[in-house]
């Protein structure tokens, strides 16, 4: 039988890995729903992943017109590759 301290240390690997994986998924739908002109904005996106269970990942565009795609404009409908793909991974 294996400690409690071998069982919590396979809860954690098992909780990182899944995280990791939900981010990956998350950052590929983005990525995949980011709307090409020049790809610039596709381009942009990059993807930090945890190290350790308790990090933060981070999924970031510093492209300057980015928020102007997720949110439209008034004379652009929105594009909303962000939050279409939260729901999407999240499921709500």
């Amino acid at each position: 039988m294996k400690s409690l301290s071998d069982l919590n240390k396979t809860i954690s690997k098992w909780a990182e890995t899944e995280t990791v994986k939900m981010q990956n998924r998350l950052f590929t739908g983005i990525k995949a729903d980011t709307p090409i002109d020049t790809g610039k904005a596709k381009a942009g996106w990059t993807n930090e992943n945890i190290k350790r269970l308790g990090d933060t990942g981070r999924i970031n565009n510093d492209v300057d017109y980015i928020g102007w795609l997720e949110f439209g404009t008034d004379k652009m409908q929105p594009f909303g590759m962000v939050r279409k793909n939260i729901k999407q991974v999240v499921g709500k």
